[in-house]
Order: structure tokens, then sequence, then C-alpha cells
């Protein structure tokens, strides 16, 4: 009972289904044909301001004045030469005089537009471009930069420490560490190369001790000869 109730009323929709089916026929016809329309306006559009852009118009004008200018002094060439009467020449004259002066004051205007318009255009693609760089991500081929993790180095004079002269070792010698012998001293060949160290920081600072040396050598020298 419950189907055939059911059936019935989805029977009864039918009609309002086909309704809603041809009206949404009719809407995609008449979307189809706006759509085409607009195509057409748009590409009539485009070749209006293709052909009536500033620059254009400009050369337009430039054209009418230069056939302005000229019909002109045919007009005063042809009275010189006494074919036109005085009145006919008076008239068309001034009429031609009068389209040459309004040809020129368009042409200022329109010059001036197009200044304009440039000046406005140059920064704002100056600004487009500067936008463009600054969000462009950072290459992954391009060197890290190279950071030194350096320790600033005191120069100290040696008598600033001890009060007697000190002498220093060899530059670009390797000494030996503490609590060596004597015999076992060996100090390493020069370096040909000086080590390449950033902003030529001092490559080797003699070890400052307070302490004096004495050697037995200098106390057997000094020594008296009764003792």
């Amino acid at each position: 009972m419950a189907n055939y109730t059911m059936a019935k009323k989805n029977l009864s929709l039918k009609p309002w289904l086909e309704n809603g089916k041809a009206s949404l026929a009719s809407k995609y016809q008449q979307l189809q044909e706006m759509k085409t329309t607009y195509q057409e306006k748009q590409r009539k559009l485009e070749i209006h301001l293709q052909k009536w852009n500033l620059q254009a118009a400009v050369t337009h004008v430039e054209t009418e004045l230069n056939g302005a200018e000229a019909e002109s002094e045919a007009q005063v060439e042809r009275f010189l030469e006494g074919t036109v009467s005085l009145n006919s020449f008076l008239e068309t004259f001034q009429s031609s005089r009068k389209v040459v002066h309004l040809r020129k004051c368009q042409l200022e205007k329109l010059q001036e537009a197009f200044l304009r318009d440039r000046r406005i255009q140059h920064p704002l693609q100056a600004r487009l471009n500067m936008t463009r760089v600054c969000r462009a991500p950072v290459s992954q081929h391009l060197a890290a930069p190279r950071a030194y993790r350096l320790t600033p180095a005191f120069l100290i004079p040696s008598e600033n420490v001890a009060p007697f002269p000190l002498l220093s070792a060899p530059p670009y010698r390797i000494l030996p560490p503490l609590g060596t012998q004597a015999d076992q001293y060996q100090v390493s060949q020069p370096r040909t190369r000086s080590l390449n160290l950033p902003h030529r920081l001092v490559a080797y600072i003699p070890l400052l001790s307070p302490k004096p040396y004495k050697s037995n050598y200098a106390d057997k020298r000094y020594q008296l000869p009764h003792q």
C-alpha cells in the first residue's frame, strides 16, 4: 500500500518535472546565445581599442592637421594666382584656418594625455616588476653564504707582560707541546704557503711567560774564580 501511494505521488510529479526540463533547456539556449553575443562584442571592442587608442588618435589628428594646413596653403596660392575672388577666398580661408587651429589644440591635448599615461604606467610597471622579484623563490642552486666562526684575537706587546726582552719563535713554525725534552724537540719545516685565514688574522702569537728562564751555563760563566 505504501509503495502504491509513493508511485502514484511520483507519477503526479511527472508534468512538473517535464516542465522543469523544458525550462532548463530554454535557459541553456539563452545562455549560449548570450555567450555568442558577448564574444562578438568583445571582439569588436578589442578591434576598436586597437584602432582608437591614444597613439592611433594622435596619428589620426596629425594627418588631419597636415591636410588642413596643405589645403589652406593651396587656397593662398590660388588667391595669389588670381583664380579666386577675394570674398570666396576670405570665406574658405577662414574656415580652413579654423580647422587648423582646432586640430592643433586637439593634438596638443592628446599628446599631453599620452605622456601623462606613459608617466603613470612606468612607475606601476616598475612596482610590478619589483614585486615579482621580491616574491620570486630563492634558487636552490645558489651557494649558501659562508659564515666564519672566528674568535677575536688580541695582540699584547711582550714588554707589557714581562720586563725583559723575550725571544719570539720564528714565524710559521709549530712549537712542541709543553713538558717535552730538549732532545725530542723537533721543529717542523717552515711552511711554503701562509695560512689561508680570512681578514689576515695573526697566524702565530708567541707564548709569553712572566717567569724568566735561567740556564746553568750562565751561572758557570759568571761564577767567581775563587769559588
